[in-house]
């Protein structure tokens, strides 16, 4: 008894077995084909690859693409988020830089007004940083 329930187990892994064997098999000529049309610069006819498919293989692919497609929108949202970041910084080091500019020239003004040899080495350069709109950032 114990051996015909084992054969009969062995026989309905054998059929399972030559079954999956069978979809491998039309998978990799399916394959093939879309590898084939790729080189020949055709379009796919994802319509045919969609009917072609089992429910097996086609809930297969359904979790597949809702997976990568779902990997992609985080992709997605994380580089916008680091953008914002990087962007954040450079208005930040914008304004930095700005200020640290401006302190530079009223420093260099204050000094120039008190040594006459500065004032005169420096004197166009004050000029026209003095007609520059410092205030943009700040």
């Amino acid at each position: 008894k114990n051996v015909a329930n084992i054969n009969e187990e062995m026989e309905s892994l054998t059929a399972n077995i030559d079954y999956i064997n069978d979809s491998i098999s039309d998978c990799q000529a399916n394959i093939m084909q879309m590898e084939e049309a790729k080189e020949e610069g055709e379009t796919l006819d994802v319509t045919a690859v969609i009917n072609a498919c089992t429910l097996t293989e086609a809930r297969y692919l359904l979790d597949h693409f809702l997976s990568m497609g779902i990997n992609k929108g985080l992709q997605a949202a994380q580089k916008e988020a680091q953008i914002k970041v990087l962007e954040g910084r450079l208005k930040q080091t914008e304004i930095t830089s700005a200020t640290q500019n401006q302190l530079l020239f009223h420093m260099l003004k204050e000094k120039a007004e008190l040594n006459p040899e500065l004032d005169a080495l420096l004197g166009h350069a004050l000029q026209d940083l003095d007609s520059v709109p410092l205030g943009k950032y700040v």
